[in-house]
């Protein structure tokens, strides 16, 4: 008595596996230019290839994927005595058209603001603004995206906090 043909076809599903090769290499230098302004700047580089076996899509043959993703870094920090400080960053990339996914990065901007303010040692007000935007130029897939996030948050710890902490944040 034998698997019936069902049970060996999902052996044979079980036994395919995804193949993925994924690596990234970054270099970033910090430079203090001054007490107030501390400055950032970078280069990221990703790449891999991925194999789906043809018994994980609906489509007959092994499909691979490969991705090549450079993309620049920058950012800023500006502090106002102990008062206030700021937090800008920038990452962006014109892709090379290749990437895993159809929703993957490919060309994208993407930045970030945050400042902070700190009535006294107990309590500080912070702000957040983030957005990324992507676009996927290929005819097949046409796929733009942007998402922009704002937050502001309080923190409050009386006494150092040891007895007591609080932190509330709205997302929008």
């Amino acid at each position: 008595s034998g698997a019936t043909p069902a049970a060996a076809a999902d052996t044979a599903i079980y036994n395919e596996r995804l193949f993925l090769n994924w690596n990234r290499f970054e270099v970033l230098g910090i430079w203090e230019a001054t007490s107030i302004l501390s400055l950032r700047g970078g280069f990221r580089y990703t790449w891999g290839d991925a194999e789906v076996p043809p018994a994980v899509t609906p489509i007959a043959s092994t499909n691979r994927g490969e991705i090549r993703l450079p993309a620049i870094l920058a950012g800023a920090t500006l502090r106002f005595g102990s008062k206030w400080s700021g937090a800008f960053d920038f990452e962006g990339s014109q892709g090379d058209r290749q990437n895993f996914f159809r929703t993957s990065l490919l060309e994208y901007n993407k930045g970030r603001a945050q400042v902070r303010y700190r009535f006294n040692q107990a309590l500080n007000f912070n702000v957040l603004y983030s957005i990324l935007d992507n676009r996927n130029p290929n005819p097949a897939i046409r796929l733009d995206t942007r998402i922009q996030n704002a937050s502001a948050g309080v923190n409050w710890t009386p006494g150092n906090g040891q007895r007591l902490n609080f932190s509330g944040e709205y997302t929008y």
